[in-house]
């Protein structure tokens, strides 16, 4: 997967001026697998390895707003666990992610997870128990809301939709038997 992504990685985030990164899921954190930024994009600059919020992250709603219902419902069973008082507007919030998910084929952060970032995340679900999740984010200040939904949004599901299609046709590619005489 990571050497499919990361040359796309690469490309859209010095295209968008955005950074971009690969994201799997570990216990209630979404964790980088594979990123990149352009060198003026420093608030939101992830090495592999940083973890995120799987409630407050475009990534994490991403992952989230990809899970059957049921599953999405045990993973909110957790949110009084580790936020304390009020979690109504996390929830709520969560609950948007998935609309426009379902409505965009996107979620977003407009700074829940960091006031200064911006953030949008696509995930790519290749079984039930194996979902992906790509984002681009930066600094609120130079990437609208707007920005991040008409301009960005489009280019990176593309880019997943590419990935998807790349790991169907190597998948077909290497798992069907050779025909032999």
């Amino acid at each position: 997967m990571r050497q499919i992504a990361k040359p796309l990685i690469k490309d859209l985030a010095i295209s968008t001026g955005t950074s971009v990164g690969l994201l799997g899921r570990d216990r209630l954190d979404m964790i980088y697998i594979e990123g990149f930024a352009p060198t003026d994009v420093t608030s939101f600059r992830l090495e592999v390895g940083d973890r995120m919020s799987i409630f407050t992250t475009a990534a994490g709603r991403a992952y989230l707003s990809a899970l059957p219902s049921n599953e999405r419902e045990y993973f909110m069973t957790h949110l009084d666990e580790i936020f304390e008082g009020d979690t109504s507007k996390i929830r709520n919030n969560i609950e948007q992610a998935v609309e426009c998910y379902y409505k965009n084929g996107f979620c977003y952060s407009w700074g829940d997870w960091n006031k200064d970032t911006h953030a949008i995340a696509v995930p790519l679900v290749l079984s039930q128990d194996q979902i992906f999740v790509f984002n681009a984010g930066g600094p609120a200040f130079r990437l609208s809301s707007e920005f991040m939904s008409v301009e960005v949004a489009p280019q990176l599901k593309n880019m997943v939709r590419n990935i998807e299609a790349t790991l169907i046709r190597y998948c077909l590619l290497y798992t069907s038997p050779s025909p032999r005489d």
